[in-house]
């Protein structure tokens, strides 16, 4: 490669952004990509929301005249949020957000909670020729250490018999737990929802009657977690509840 383009959550501060620029900048000059040219050019940096809505739009979601596509990229500190919608023929980035709710949110929640610990503990024990992490069992003792082992769970589940595998037995074990995804998705819909209302409005959308959301990420994933909790229909009810209460706040029928 040639020509690399960074990008940065769009919640970032100005100045946040130029000292990770300079970060990046620096790291390239020293450990460049292709060591035969050692010459990389930096592109214009992006937002994530732009860069994710440019991945999404080689995917060729099927918008038409209709549909709006939402999509929420939940990483570990900020969410990333894009509206995408049909410009004459064209898929067109129509309006962008970051805010700081994420995943992280489990952090604060597993170095808090003594019966996470354990919860975690005991899947990793029932799960061991899937997932191991060495020395897990410091982190009882080692608050601080908690969230490196949740992560390295998550990181080593892969498929969707892992994943359910987990929450069954998280659901099992420590059921408040799910509180956390309820309202963290429930919140990040309620607010993509206001944007949704405003862009249809500001833009003068008004054969839009659907909205497709996606999730992406890691932490995309929070937005599964509802339905071993209740049921898939059931989530997808407090899911539309949620947007369309943020679209009505802005004076936009349901979708």
């Amino acid at each position: 490669p040639s020509v690399l383009r960074w990008s940065y959550p769009g919640a970032m501060s100005p100045s946040e952004k130029n000292d990770l620029g300079r970060i990046y900048g620096q790291v390239i000059l020293v450990n460049p990509v292709n060591p035969v040219n050692a010459t990389v050019k930096i592109e214009k940096e992006v937002t994530e929301a732009e860069a994710v809505c440019s991945y999404t739009n080689s995917l060729n979601y099927g918008l038409n005249s209709n549909n709006i596509l939402l999509g929420i990229d939940v990483g570990g500190s900020t969410t990333d949020i894009q509206i995408v919608a049909k410009n004459i023929n064209q898929p067109s980035l129509f309006r962008e957000s970051s805010i700081r709710l994420a995943a992280g949110v489990f952090f604060n929640a597993i170095i808090k909670s003594d019966q996470f610990k354990e919860a975690l503990y005991s899947f990793h024990e029932g799960h061991k020729a899937k997932v191991y992490v060495a020395n897990i069992q410091e982190m009882k003792n080692s608050k601080e250490k908690a969230p490196y082992y949740l992560n390295s769970i998550f990181d080593q589940l892969h498929t969707s018999v892992d994943y359910n595998a987990f929450y069954s037995s998280l659901y099992s074990n420590a059921k408040f737990v799910f509180t956390i995804p309820a309202y963290v998705t429930g919140l990040l819909l309620f607010y993509s929802g206001m944007l949704v209302g405003k862009t249809i409005k500001d833009k003068n959308l008004t054969e839009i009657n659907t909205v497709d959301v996606n999730s992406f990420g890691k932490g995309g994933l929070l937005f599964q977690w509802l339905g071993c909790a209740t049921s898939t229909s059931a989530m997808n009810d407090y899911y539309a509840a949620c947007l369309n209460a943020g679209a009505k706040a802005m004076g936009c029928a349901d979708l």
